[in-house]
């Protein structure tokens, strides 16, 4: 299991901010490869044949906790900071908008570096 952040820390985290952005990870599951040696459990049969993922595929019952940890993971240096990282959605908060600029160009350059693809941004 892999435990949900609790909303009321998150308030107390965002409570100072005034700048908000959020990024969706379009359809984030199927941005994150399967390890090589493990193509072979995510095997299905149809009438065409047997199929394997490549991708980490919606439906399964641990793709949610691993997708977490692995967001998590990624932008951990961030988090608590200035990021919170729910499911496929990324909240970069800040104070002021000169920090908020910084923050954002640091999410996208990691999301840039892991090959991840986001939706635009939404300010607000």
């Amino acid at each position: 299991r892999y435990p949900l952040p609790r909303i009321d820390d998150w308030l107390d985290q965002l409570k100072h901010a005034k700048y908000f952005t959020k990024l969706d990870l379009q359809s984030g599951y199927h941005q994150v490869w399967i390890t090589e040696g493990d193509i072979w459990k995510t095997t299905f049969k149809t009438i065409q044949g047997l199929f394997k993922w490549l991708v980490m595929p919606f439906g399964h019952c641990n793709t949610p906790i691993t997708f977490m940890r692995i967001i998590n993971a990624i932008f951990r240096p961030f988090l608590d900071d200035f990021v919170i990282v729910y499911s496929n959605d990324i909240l970069v908060f800040s104070k002021t908008w000169e920090e908020h600029v910084k923050h954002v160009k640091k999410v996208l350059e990691v999301l840039k570096r892991k090959q991840l693809i986001a939706s635009p941004l939404h300010v607000l």
